[in-house]
């Protein structure tokens, strides 16, 4: 790291303390839905934790890490949704292995298709599992993945959205020589093995959830997701895209045949979650790290000659605590993300840390906010007038905690 980058990366360290959140289970929903004081978007990651449901990675941030894919000088080309999500930590934009409802393009031209794990580099994405890696291990075509997890001994599980037909006799044989596998299916990786295993059936599947709603569901539809147990080794949590009333939305362990799964004594279900009407989840993910705080804007995109007011919203701080919002350029097509060492919540900046605007954002009264009873700090500025064809990145950090927010890309626009 040059000389200039480490002072700029002190200028973070000058201001702040270490601190910690509680874990919890992050989500993805399969559709909009409503939330006290907005939606949870298709496209978002949201935690439960024993407090209560907060919103983890914004459309916001997605937008931001998926760049300017499509050269238009907008940050508008995030994926449509979140179809399976893993927690393999380290840094912030890393902290993901994801799949995705429908093929996209990150910025720098990297292809992600829907049967593709994936995660988010310092500068764009890259391929971990491909599509073709789940089609060779199961012997079908053209997979979406809608459900992936690592296992303690680095084995995969994992589901489809559809059904597939299958040219592997050993997963015939175990499908009751049927070779058309269910989207009920999930299947089991190990290491060093070059075909998949079909670990649970959709009868087993289907038993664990009516043993532990209390119903007589006679199909989940799909298996939309699957995690480990962190409670029970050996065991899965699952959730699926039944429309039954007893099923729809709760995340059920397959320990001792099926029982509901808690985090802090919530259920990790509609009522958990605060959703106005229950709702399908795409993707959960345990998460026993630090919770991040999230940081929101009116309009990613924006008219300088419009009398728009833009709010920054940026969730997730301790009450009473001293927030700083730090702005920069933001480099095209993508802004890099650099890891922070020694920082909570998101770990990471997408700010560009050799900018002098850096240190002068910092010193700045007036982007200091205190973060009000709920752990909340807005700022609100006037675009009119503004500077046009500027792209912003900014982030919020908490001087008392020593977290930052995930970072978003504001582009001024004439």
């Amino acid at each position: 790291m040059s000389i200039r980058k480490k002072t700029a990366v002190a200028v973070f360290a000058l201001v702040v303390s270490a601190s910690s959140y509680a874990q919890g289970l992050v989500v993805s929903t399969a559709v909009d839905v409503a939330v006290p004081g907005g939606f949870a978007l298709q496209e978002e990651l949201h935690r439960l934790t024993p407090n209560g449901r907060r919103v983890e990675w914004p459309l916001e941030l997605l937008s931001t890490l998926v760049g300017d894919a499509d050269g238009d000088l907008l940050f508008d080309d995030a994926p449509t949704d979140i179809d399976a999500a893993h927690y393999v930590g380290g840094a912030g934009h890393e902290a993901f292995l994801l799949s995705t409802t429908a093929n996209f393009t990150a910025a720098g031209g990297v292809q992600v298709l829907d049967g593709d794990v994936f995660r988010f580099t310092a500068s764009g994405a890259q391929i971990v599992y491909a599509e073709s890696f789940f089609q060779a291990a199961t012997g079908t075509t053209a997979v979406d993945v809608d459900a992936f997890a690592i296992g303690p001994m680095g084995e995969l599980y994992f589901s489809f959205a559809e059904d597939e037909t299958t040219s592997i006799a050993a997963l015939v044989a175990q499908n009751g020589g049927a070779a058309l596998l269910d989207e009920q299916c999930v299947f089991r990786l190990d290491v060093g093995a070059t075909t998949a295993l079909l670990h649970l059936t959709p009868a087993q599947c289907l038993a664990a959830f009516n043993l532990a709603c209390a119903a007589t569901a006679t199909t989940l539809i799909d298996v939309d997701g699957v995690e480990i147990d962190p409670a029970h080794p050996g065991s899965l949590l699952l959730t699926c895209a039944s429309s039954a009333a007893a099923l729809k939305g709760r995340v059920v362990s397959t320990f001792g045949g099926g029982q509901l799964f808690y985090v802090g004594g919530l259920e990790a279900g509609p009522s958990g979650f605060d959703f106005a009407t229950p709702t399908s989840l795409d993707a959960i993910a345990y998460v026993p790290g630090p919770a991040v705080p999230a940081l929101r804007v009116g309009q990613q995109n924006v008219s300088v000659n419009t009398t728009t007011t833009e709010t920054l919203v940026a969730t997730g701080f301790q009450p009473g605590e001293i927030v700083r919002f730090a702005v920069t350029d933001a480099l095209l097509p993508r802004p890099s993300c650099t890891t922070l060492s020694g920082f909570g919540g998101f770990g990471a900046t997408a700010l560009d840390v050799m900018s002098p605007l850096l240190a002068t954002s910092l010193g700045t009264a007036a982007l200091e906010r205190t973060a009000d009873a709920f752990g909340t700090a807005s700022l609100s500025f006037q675009v009119q007038g503004l500077p046009a064809n500027v792209h912003a990145a900014v982030q919020a950090i908490g001087i008392t905690t020593g977290t930052l927010s995930t970072p978003v890309v504001i582009a001024f626009l004439p």
